[in-house]
């Protein structure tokens, strides 16, 4: 998925602006955390109900479900922290992303890490609340949801770029800020580009999402 994206990139920006490239790239390499917490918590009760079988011995078990729950969801974390850590690793060494360890923001990392697997975990509970209710039609329903918040979180592409109904959506989640925050954490601070100005001169520098600019780092 990251060579595609970098691959969409490269054709349709020409190479150019490489402050966008991180903003795609980074938050390619944290939407992992989404999908694996999400997602991965409504796959157990369905992979434990249908596959293995267990999940009633589970429930009858004197284990407290959350307990299992909280257990699997440790598990998911810490898969989606070594994907993005090998994303990361292989986009600055091989694909052009541009992190200056120097300038990552350790402090405000770990505080935006944790508030987002708080909101993470919560909402992947809640899908798989929904999961245990749902037969065998709910295979699918950790990537829908995941998938949906691809273009309601501003992962891919700022919120400003959005219709004006949907942008409030956006605005509204919280996982796009935590998106935002972990990017600012990474890069420094808010990620910005040099804007085109007439006739080739430059007319400064911007924020890439200027509805997200305005909250203080």
């Amino acid at each position: 998925t990251a060579l595609i994206l970098v691959l969409m990139y490269t054709v349709i920006a020409g190479g150019q602006k490489p402050q966008f490239f991180n903003y795609l790239y980074l938050s390619n390499a944290l939407f992992v955390l989404v999908i694996q917490t999400m997602s991965g918590l409504a796959w157990t009760v369905l992979d434990d109900r249908e596959n293995y079988k267990m999940l009633k011995y589970i429930f009858t078990s004197p284990a407290r479900q959350i307990a299992y729950f909280m257990g699997r969801a440790v598990a998911k974390i810490s898969l989606g922290l070594l994907t993005m850590a090998v994303l990361l690793v292989v986009g600055v060494l091989f694909l052009g992303l541009q992190i200056d360890i120097a300038e990552i923001e350790w402090g405000w990392l770990a505080i935006y890490f944790a508030l987002g697997m708080i909101t993470l975990v919560s909402l992947g509970l809640i899908l798989a609340g929904i999961a245990l209710v749902i037969a065998r039609n709910g295979a699918a329903i950790g990537e829908v949801v995941a998938g949906c918040l691809l273009l309601f979180s501003g992962a891919y592409f700022p919120v400003d770029v959005l219709p004006a109904v949907i942008r409030e959506i956006s605005l509204g989640m919280p996982i796009t800020y935590w998106l935002e925050g972990m990017r600012r954490a990474i890069n420094g601070g808010t990620l910005t580009y040099v804007a085109d100005g007439s006739n080739g001169t430059v007319a400064g520098v911007q924020p890439i999402s200027p509805a997200l600019a305005g909250i203080a780092d």
